[in-house]
Protein backbone atom coordinates (compact mmCIF):
# COMPACT_ATOMS: atom_id res chain seq x y z
CA UNK A 1 0.00 0.00 0.00
CA UNK A 2 2.45 2.58 -0.95
CA UNK A 3 4.62 1.88 2.36
CA UNK A 4 8.01 0.51 1.33
CA UNK A 5 9.66 0.76 4.85
CA UNK A 6 6.69 -1.25 6.46
CA UNK A 7 6.56 -3.72 3.63
CA UNK A 8 10.64 -4.36 4.26
CA UNK A 9 10.29 -4.90 7.09
CA UNK A 10 7.68 -7.01 7.05
CA UNK A 11 9.96 -9.29 4.53
CA UNK A 12 13.08 -8.91 7.05
CA UNK A 13 10.68 -11.01 9.45
CA UNK A 14 9.37 -13.50 6.87
CA UNK A 15 12.87 -14.59 6.23
CA UNK A 16 14.17 -14.66 9.69
CA UNK A 17 11.20 -16.96 10.50
CA UNK A 18 12.13 -19.19 6.94
CA UNK A 19 15.78 -19.76 8.08
CA UNK A 20 14.27 -20.24 11.98
CA UNK A 21 12.83 -23.08 10.29
CA UNK A 22 16.32 -24.40 8.55
CA UNK A 23 14.70 -23.48 5.18
CA UNK A 24 16.40 -21.49 3.02
CA UNK A 25 14.37 -18.42 1.47
CA UNK A 26 13.57 -17.74 -1.97
CA UNK A 27 12.33 -14.10 -2.38
CA UNK A 28 10.83 -13.48 -6.23
CA UNK A 29 9.16 -9.73 -7.46
CA UNK A 30 9.72 -6.46 -8.25
CA UNK A 31 12.36 -3.83 -7.83
CA UNK A 32 15.54 -4.59 -6.18
CA UNK A 33 14.76 -3.06 -2.51
CA UNK A 34 13.21 -6.20 -1.44
CA UNK A 35 17.10 -6.60 -1.06
CA UNK A 36 17.00 -4.61 2.19
CA UNK A 37 14.39 -6.64 3.74
CA UNK A 38 15.28 -9.41 2.66
CA UNK A 39 19.43 -9.27 3.89
CA UNK A 40 17.87 -7.62 6.78
CA UNK A 41 16.10 -10.47 8.32
CA UNK A 42 19.79 -12.78 6.96
CA UNK A 43 21.27 -10.38 9.33
CA UNK A 44 18.46 -10.49 12.18
CA UNK A 45 19.12 -13.94 11.82
CA UNK A 46 22.73 -15.18 11.23
CA UNK A 47 23.43 -12.05 14.18
CA UNK A 48 27.74 -11.79 13.96
CA UNK A 49 28.14 -14.54 11.20
CA UNK A 50 30.03 -13.11 8.39
CA UNK A 51 27.63 -13.72 5.42
CA UNK A 52 28.76 -12.40 1.94
CA UNK A 53 26.50 -10.90 -0.75
CA UNK A 54 26.70 -12.10 -4.88
CA UNK A 55 24.77 -9.70 -6.71
CA UNK A 56 24.13 -10.63 -10.36
CA UNK A 57 23.63 -7.12 -12.05
CA UNK A 58 24.37 -4.14 -14.32
CA UNK A 59 24.18 -1.60 -11.17
CA UNK A 60 26.11 -1.60 -7.91
CA UNK A 61 23.16 -0.18 -6.07
CA UNK A 62 24.73 1.70 -3.50
CA UNK A 63 22.96 4.57 -4.11
CA UNK A 64 22.91 6.95 -0.88
CA UNK A 65 19.63 7.39 0.68
CA UNK A 66 17.33 10.13 -0.69
CA UNK A 67 17.51 13.01 1.65
CA UNK A 68 19.42 10.77 4.03
CA UNK A 69 16.58 8.73 5.18
CA UNK A 70 14.51 7.25 2.16
CA UNK A 71 15.67 3.80 0.22
CA UNK A 72 14.96 2.40 -2.98
CA UNK A 73 15.83 0.45 -5.44
CA UNK A 74 19.51 1.87 -6.23
CA UNK A 75 20.29 1.87 -2.15
CA UNK A 76 19.78 -1.54 -0.87
CA UNK A 77 23.27 -2.11 -0.60
CA UNK A 78 24.32 0.96 0.70
CA UNK A 79 21.98 0.44 3.05
CA UNK A 80 23.71 -2.99 3.99
CA UNK A 81 27.46 -1.49 4.57
CA UNK A 82 25.62 1.26 6.76
CA UNK A 83 24.48 -1.38 8.91
CA UNK A 84 27.20 -3.98 9.32
CA UNK A 85 29.22 -0.50 9.86
CA UNK A 86 27.09 0.32 12.92
CA UNK A 87 27.51 -3.63 14.30
CA UNK A 88 31.42 -3.42 13.65
CA UNK A 89 31.50 -6.13 10.96
CA UNK A 90 32.81 -6.35 7.44
CA UNK A 91 30.98 -5.72 4.59
CA UNK A 92 31.75 -8.49 1.65
CA UNK A 93 29.95 -7.58 -1.49
CA UNK A 94 30.79 -8.82 -5.27
CA UNK A 95 29.21 -7.85 -8.08
CA UNK A 96 29.26 -9.43 -11.54
CA UNK A 97 27.80 -8.34 -14.80
CA UNK A 98 28.40 -4.35 -13.99
CA UNK A 99 28.07 -2.16 -16.56
CA UNK A 100 30.41 1.45 -16.89
CA UNK A 101 28.25 3.61 -18.29
CA UNK A 102 25.24 2.07 -16.05
CA UNK A 103 26.82 3.26 -12.83
CA UNK A 104 28.46 7.01 -11.89
CA UNK A 105 32.48 7.49 -10.80
CA UNK A 106 30.93 8.65 -7.49
CA UNK A 107 29.54 4.71 -7.31
CA UNK A 108 32.61 3.49 -8.52
CA UNK A 109 34.43 5.67 -6.18
CA UNK A 110 32.14 4.60 -3.25
CA UNK A 111 32.76 0.84 -4.67
CA UNK A 112 36.32 0.82 -4.55
CA UNK A 113 36.61 2.87 -0.99
CA UNK A 114 34.39 -0.06 0.28
CA UNK A 115 36.17 -3.23 -0.92
CA UNK A 116 33.54 -4.01 -3.46
CA UNK A 117 34.65 -6.69 -5.99
CA UNK A 118 33.35 -6.38 -9.53
CA UNK A 119 33.13 -8.27 -12.81
CA UNK A 120 32.16 -5.90 -15.57
CA UNK A 121 30.26 -7.09 -18.12
CA UNK A 122 31.91 -6.90 -20.67
CA UNK A 123 34.86 -9.27 -19.18
CA UNK A 124 31.76 -12.23 -18.62
CA UNK A 125 30.92 -11.67 -22.48
CA UNK A 126 34.66 -12.60 -23.69
CA UNK A 127 34.99 -15.16 -21.35
CA UNK A 128 31.37 -16.54 -20.69
CA UNK A 129 32.65 -20.12 -19.02
CA UNK A 130 35.03 -18.33 -16.76
CA UNK A 131 33.75 -18.72 -13.37
CA UNK A 132 36.98 -17.85 -11.43
CA UNK A 133 35.00 -14.97 -10.29
CA UNK A 134 32.23 -16.97 -8.51
CA UNK A 135 34.83 -19.61 -7.43
CA UNK A 136 36.78 -16.96 -5.57
CA UNK A 137 33.47 -15.82 -3.34
CA UNK A 138 32.76 -19.67 -3.15
CA UNK A 139 36.27 -20.47 -1.56
CA UNK A 140 36.36 -17.31 0.70
CA UNK A 141 33.22 -17.43 2.42
CA UNK A 142 31.08 -19.96 4.73
CA UNK A 143 27.99 -18.18 3.76
CA UNK A 144 26.14 -16.43 0.65
CA UNK A 145 23.09 -14.91 -0.29
CA UNK A 146 22.92 -14.62 -3.68
CA UNK A 147 20.41 -11.77 -5.46
CA UNK A 148 19.69 -12.00 -9.18
CA UNK A 149 18.39 -8.62 -10.85
CA UNK A 150 17.07 -9.35 -14.23
CA UNK A 151 18.51 -6.17 -15.81
CA UNK A 152 22.05 -7.96 -15.86
CA UNK A 153 20.91 -9.75 -18.83
CA UNK A 154 20.76 -8.69 -22.38
CA UNK A 155 17.77 -6.76 -23.36
CA UNK A 156 16.82 -9.27 -26.45
CA UNK A 157 16.30 -11.62 -23.63
CA UNK A 158 15.79 -9.94 -20.61
CA UNK A 159 13.08 -6.48 -21.88
CA UNK A 160 10.99 -6.53 -19.05
CA UNK A 161 13.14 -4.43 -16.45
CA UNK A 162 13.18 -0.76 -15.30
CA UNK A 163 16.40 -0.61 -17.44
CA UNK A 164 17.19 -2.67 -20.25
CA UNK A 165 20.53 -3.40 -20.94
CA UNK A 166 21.64 -3.92 -24.94
CA UNK A 167 24.99 -5.03 -23.65
CA UNK A 168 24.13 -7.23 -20.97
CA UNK A 169 25.51 -10.86 -20.34
CA UNK A 170 23.80 -14.23 -21.59
CA UNK A 171 22.10 -16.27 -19.25
CA UNK A 172 23.84 -19.65 -19.66
CA UNK A 173 27.04 -17.50 -17.33
CA UNK A 174 24.12 -16.97 -14.04
CA UNK A 175 23.05 -20.86 -14.81
CA UNK A 176 26.44 -22.07 -14.65
CA UNK A 177 27.07 -19.92 -11.46
CA UNK A 178 23.90 -20.79 -10.02
CA UNK A 179 25.28 -24.47 -10.24
CA UNK A 180 28.13 -23.93 -8.83
CA UNK A 181 26.72 -22.32 -5.63
CA UNK A 182 24.19 -24.96 -5.11
CA UNK A 183 26.72 -27.63 -5.58
CA UNK A 184 28.96 -25.61 -2.80
CA UNK A 185 26.11 -25.52 -0.12
CA UNK A 186 26.93 -22.29 1.17
CA UNK A 187 24.17 -20.48 -0.35
CA UNK A 188 21.72 -19.23 2.18
CA UNK A 189 19.46 -17.37 0.60
CA UNK A 190 18.23 -15.89 -2.69
CA UNK A 191 16.48 -13.62 -4.64
CA UNK A 192 15.33 -12.92 -8.22
CA UNK A 193 14.16 -9.66 -8.86
CA UNK A 194 13.60 -6.24 -10.89
CA UNK A 195 10.95 -8.02 -13.04
CA UNK A 196 8.28 -5.50 -14.92
CA UNK A 197 5.61 -6.92 -16.23
CA UNK A 198 4.07 -4.17 -17.95
CA UNK A 199 7.91 -3.85 -19.76
CA UNK A 200 7.94 -7.29 -20.72
CA UNK A 201 7.41 -8.97 -24.00
CA UNK A 202 5.31 -11.80 -24.31
CA UNK A 203 6.09 -12.92 -21.00
CA UNK A 204 9.88 -13.58 -21.81
CA UNK A 205 11.61 -11.94 -19.20
CA UNK A 206 9.57 -13.75 -16.67
CA UNK A 207 9.81 -17.23 -18.05
CA UNK A 208 13.86 -16.33 -18.20
CA UNK A 209 13.30 -15.40 -14.04
CA UNK A 210 11.19 -19.26 -13.66
CA UNK A 211 13.95 -20.83 -15.74
CA UNK A 212 16.95 -19.40 -13.23
CA UNK A 213 14.29 -20.49 -10.31
CA UNK A 214 14.17 -23.97 -11.90
CA UNK A 215 17.73 -24.61 -12.49
CA UNK A 216 18.48 -23.48 -9.12
CA UNK A 217 15.83 -25.93 -7.45
CA UNK A 218 16.94 -28.97 -9.60
CA UNK A 219 18.67 -31.41 -8.38
CA UNK A 220 20.45 -33.20 -11.11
Amino acid sequence: EGDLEAAQTELKKRVNQILSLRLMPVVIGGGHETAWGHYQGIHQYFGKEPVAILNFDAHFDLRPLVDGKYGNSGTPFFQANALLEQNNQSFHYYCAGIQPFANTSSLFAYADQNKVEYHLAERINNHPSDLTFIEKVIQQHEKIYVTVCLDVFRASIAPGVSAPQPLGIEAQYVINALRLLKASKKVVSLDIVELSPKHDVNKQTAKLASCLLMEYLHDY
